[in-house]
């Protein structure tokens, strides 16, 4: 609603929100939600796989989120879909230092949801 009618917003004396957080169990239809959305306004949809999230070597994974964000500020209308658990699910890994790399992660995605200014 707010990139088709955002006069409404404005009307209302308050700017019209840029961002939106869709938080369900698993199979609620999250990922239809905002297809459908990502149609309905022309904007850029894309969904962040796990595995490209999930990287042998510490510190890709926070590259890897960084790549992903800089890409949606150049272009128009961005809708990302990132599936949270997938990311911390990675501590279950039994891998050495593999608590830090989801911490490493979480913090640059938490960083880039802070500063992304669609």
């Amino acid at each position: 609603m707010p990139r088709l009618h955002p006069n409404q917003f404005v009307n209302l004396g308050t700017e019209p929100p840029k961002d939106m957080l869709l938080f369900a169990a698993p199979g609620t239809g999250k990922k239809f939600r905002a297809r459908a959305t990502a149609n309905r306004t022309e904007a850029f949809f894309n969904i962040v796989i796990h595995s490209e999230l999930v990287q042998k070597y510490a510190g890709e994974r926070a590259g890897t989120i960084r790549k992903w964000f800089e890409f949606s500020r150049r272009e128009r209308g961005r809708i990302l879909r990132f599936e949270i658990d997938a990311v911390g699910g990675a501590r279950l890994d039994n891998e050495a230092g593999s608590d830090n790399k989801v911490h490493r992660t979480m913090l640059e995605l938490i960083n880039q949801l802070h500063e992304f200014d669609p």
